[in-house]
């Protein structure tokens, strides 16, 4: 990672050329999927972000990862399928551009980089959300009623309206004891 963001300062030139390699790749993978097999979205999984900020400026996406994107997903939604894209961190600074461009759904909503309320109000019209269970504390020391209680608020507050669904920020660990698991499942249903 710290070598291909060197390369974004530096050899820009080619971070540019393998992007494009892996685009058309991907969007060739894409057309032989559709083609072949019915299926209702794709999914992609590309990290842009760390708990405080982006792993790049929002400059150097928009540059360098949006025109990419931008055909993936038109691809995708020329389709009919949905577009479902994983990225942990705080992305905030470029939600707004992926729905532009044709987002459905984003995950995960990892709490502890990005407050859901705040995605809720500001992109909750146009973004279904994915996520938001704390799994660095809440998880992993918390109890179940206390599990329980911020599944019960997550619904109100993220599903209000439509366009969530609940599940951990991020992958389930397994330092998250079986209690606080079932917990979870118990009162999500």
């Amino acid at each position: 990672m710290g070598e291909i963001l060197l390369d974004v300062a530096i050899n820009r030139e080619f971070v540019e050329a393998l992007l494009d390699g892996l685009t058309d790749y991907i969007l060739e993978t894409m057309k032989i999927l559709f083609a072949r097999f019915e299926f209702e979205a794709i999914a992609v999984s590309d990290d842009y972000g760390t708990q405080r900020a982006m792993v790049m400026s929002p400059r150097d996406w928009r540059q360098l990862i949006k025109p990419c994107l931008t055909k993936i997903y038109g691809l995708a939604r020329k389709h009919q399928r949905v577009v479902f894209h994983h990225s942990c961190g705080n992305i905030i600074p470029i939600i707004g551009e992926m729905i532009d461009i044709g987002l459905d759904i984003l995950h995960p909503i990892q709490p502890e980089a990005m407050e859901g309320g705040r995605l809720k109000r500001e992109f909750g019209k146009h973004l279904t959300f994915c996520g938001g269970i704390r799994t660095q504390d809440l998880l992993t020391t918390g109890t179940p009623e206390q599990v329980r209680q911020e599944v019960g608020r997550l619904k109100q507050e993220m599903g209000a309206g439509g366009g969530y669904i609940l599940e951990p920020g991020i992958t389930i660990q397994a330092d998250v004891p079986t209690e606080n698991i079932v917990a979870m499942s118990e009162a999500a249903k």
